[in-house]
């Protein structure tokens, strides 16, 4: 269950973590005119999410990433989609797709509470949760999580 709250309430709660940047978007719905060698809803979602979380530099000042890897190379091309190639060490810490399994359209969900789970612990100060739906609407949602309001 994820539960969302007013600023109002949110700050009076012992650990919140705050929900800082959303993007959202989709690519091509034919397959024939989708870039295959590139994530471009992944780029676009992030742009949005960035900006509204004024992250000018993703791989400096996020510390966990949650990122697609239903396929091998989907965790790769989100992560140069999302300017984070070398962030190894911090990618999938929950065990992704791979290590947890498959959920279907709950797939955000999971990668959002293992962030939330990440910041309350004191793992992370600031998180990122991707998801893609795969073909053939390529729809990609992301959230960027803090434990600092903004």
């Amino acid at each position: 269950v994820l539960v969302l709250a007013s600023e109002k309430l949110a700050k009076k709660a012992e650990r919140p973590v705050w929900i800082r940047g959303t993007g959202w978007a989709n690519e091509s719905p034919t397959l024939q005119s989708r870039p295959w060698g590139e994530d471009a809803a992944t780029k676009a979602a992030a742009a949005i999410a960035y900006k509204e979380a004024g992250i000018t530099s993703p791989s400096k000042e996020i510390d966990r990433f949650e990122v697609d890897d239903l396929y091998a190379y989907r965790e790769a091309m989100a992560l140069t989609a999302l300017d984070a190639e070398k962030v190894g060490d911090r990618v999938n810490l929950s065990g992704g797709s791979i290590g947890m399994g498959h959920t279907l359209d709950a797939i955000g969900l999971y990668r959002t509470a293992m962030c939330v789970e990440a910041i309350r612990n004191g793992d992370a100060k600031t998180a990122l949760a991707h998801s893609w739906r795969g073909v053939p609407t390529t729809s990609v949602a992301l959230s960027i999580f803090s434990v600092n309001h903004g």
